[in-house]
């Protein structure tokens, strides 16, 4: 089937997951000059979309880009051209300013224009410390729910995850030279790609990307698609189930997560944090034994399995319900979320945010038993540490926490 490269719709991510791999090797094999033809590259070249293609071939995109010649990013700021959009009158006129400008930096490898430019790249005419400052801007708009790398001025690139409940997706934003050989350089193209996940976690932020580039009004997107990609009702337009029902209908999902298969418990994992988002579920989680359930599922290898247990708990913790926290306490997990909340790596940033959260909430109802169930020795260790947490939301819930320990804990 040939694809018609400047069909949109053909070419953004969806929600399947092999479709979006594919996606993804487009622009993988790209960066690693690995061209595809003009049309019909999809069937073209099927050996390099295969899923396992770049996985057996790791070193090929460790550095695709040319070697910086000259200076280093920083000196870009001080360039001679304002930071701020190159008024554009008429095209002569925008080849000649973007035309100069390019040349005070080609030196600096800019990786070239892309193979196959589509309506899903951003093409705009502003100095390259201007669109790092707006894409970052526009990053930074989802504190909540986005982590990102620092900008990394060897591959002009940044990476990213955005975590909602349990729609998750990982991100990858570029930064090309947008040369024309025949006609002068012509801007930069800023290309956004989904490599993995949910595509209601990637569009939120694409639309701002792109807003924030154009500086145009971003379009409007329904809340309730950042938990799932198909907006459902919310829960409690139904009637409530009675016990026996929430029995029932729970048995499935704790078998599917006492089970070995790692999907079956990725699975399980991401019910439970969906459910958790409902406050009316809350008491029939805990009667169902689905607290310490989770507590296992938080102790898994697997990140998207520890993700989304550890958010199912922390939303279940978030009620200060009694009874709720005291069975969190002995699931005897709270040491384990103490090890999370500290400072680490950006694309497990929103898990150490949710540890510290629980730890919060938890302490301030109990923080006897929290002191008991951690340990004298971990609770100084860790607490000595609270005032060097980098991230501000991670430190806000941690220095909490610490607050209502300190008490009961004496410091050497």
């Amino acid at each position: 089937m040939d694809v018609d490269s400047e069909d949109f719709s053909s070419v953004l991510p969806t929600c399947d997951e092999d479709v979006n791999r594919d996606h993804w090797e487009i622009a993988q094999n790209r960066g690693a000059n690995q061209f595809f033809q003009p049309t019909s590259y999809l069937t073209e070249n099927l050996d390099l979309l295969s899923p396992t293609y770049n996985e057996i071939n790791p070193t090929r995109y460790q550095n695709p880009y040319p070697t910086k010649l000259t200076s280093n990013f920083t000196e870009i700021k001080n360039n001679s051209i304002d930071l701020q959009t190159i008024p554009i009158t008429t095209l002569s006129a925008k080849k000649s300013v973007v035309s100069d400008f390019f040349a005070q930096t080609t030196s600096y490898g800019l990786p070239e224009k892309p193979s196959h430019v589509l309506r899903t790249h951003v093409v705009v005419y502003l100095v390259i410390a201007e669109v790092v400052t707006r894409v970052e801007k526009a990053m930074d708009n989802f504190p909540d729910s986005l982590s990102r790398s620092k900008f990394d001025s060897d591959l002009y690139m940044w990476s990213a995850v955005n975590a909602r409940g349990s729609s998750y997706c990982k991100i990858e934003i570029r930064i090309y030279n947008n040369h024309d050989s025949k006609n002068g350089v012509d801007g930069l193209i800023v290309e956004a790609n989904r490599l993995q996940g949910d595509a209601g976690a990637f569009f939120p932020i694409y639309n701002e990307l792109k807003s924030s580039l154009l500086e145009e009004p971003r379009p409007e997107r329904r809340m309730d698609s950042y938990s799932n990609s198909v907006p459902s009702p919310a829960m409690h337009l139904y009637e409530p189930l009675s016990d026996s029902e929430a029995t029932a209908a729970l048995a499935p999902i704790i078998r599917m997560a006492a089970e070995k298969s790692e999907n079956s418990q990725k699975e399980s994992a991401r019910i439970f944090c969906d459910l958790s988002q409902n406050d009316t579920v809350h008491d029939q989680l805990a009667k169902n034994g689905c607290i310490q359930v989770l507590a296992e599922l938080a102790r898994s290898e697997h990140e998207c399995t520890k993700r989304n247990a550890i958010f199912a708990l922390s939303n279940l913790s978030a009620t200060q319900t009694e009874k709720i926290n005291n069975e969190i306490v002995g699931t005897r997990i709270l040491g384990t979320l103490l090890a999370l909340a500290t400072n680490g790596p950006y694309h497990d940033k929103h898990i150490r945010r949710a540890a510290a959260a629980i730890l919060n909430n938890i302490s301030r109802q109990f923080p006897n038993e929290v002191a008991s169930s951690i340990g004298k020795d971990k609770l100084q260790d860790w607490m000595v540490t609270v005032n060097d947490i980098d991230d501000s939301q991670l430190q806000t819930h941690a220095a909490k926490a610490k607050e209502y320990l300190l008490p009961k804990v004496v410091l050497v």
